[in-house]
């Protein structure tokens, strides 16, 4: 990854309207499934839209855009596709996303980061403030 300034930070986490006894009951092949669709569904929304993954871990993604107008879309589309895909024994998967425009840098081998900085640190602070299905804005990235 060569060193840039990032123009948008999107990080999305995933929260599972259902009560974990109902993803359990699943089963660990359907789990994992439903886990298989919610990455290809995310990923894809996001690439689509130019989005380059830093990194995902469990049902986390963190990608970087290289607009805000682009995370925006990429956020919607991803919302849009988990809604309309008919998940195994009607499972809910519901995700909450944030946004946040700013800079960032690669991280060194001693802290073990890819991306570093204080807004990497804002853009997951507000995807973590969400709800299920719910996508949060930085007044930097909201449209003015």
């Amino acid at each position: 990854m060569p060193p840039r300034t990032l123009a948008s930070l999107a990080h999305a986490l995933t929260v599972s309207a259902s009560p974990d006894a109902a993803l359990q009951a699943l089963g660990e092949a359907r789990f994992n499934a439903v886990l298989e669709d919610h990455a290809r569904l995310v990923a894809g929304a996001f690439d689509a839209e130019g989005g380059h993954r830093v990194r995902m871990e469990g049902d986390s993604f963190f990608y970087v855009f290289d607009r805000p107008t682009a995370a925006v879309a990429a956020v919607t589309a991803a919302q849009r596709a988990l809604a309309a895909h008919a998940f195994p024994e009607n499972v809910s998967i519901r995700v909450r996303m944030g946004l946040h425009t700013g800079e960032a840098s690669l991280g060194s081998a001693a802290t073990g980061a890819d991306y570093v900085g204080y807004d990497v640190h804002r853009a997951a602070r507000i995807a973590g403030a969400g709800h299920g299905g719910q996508v949060l804005l930085s007044e930097p990235v909201s449209p003015t």
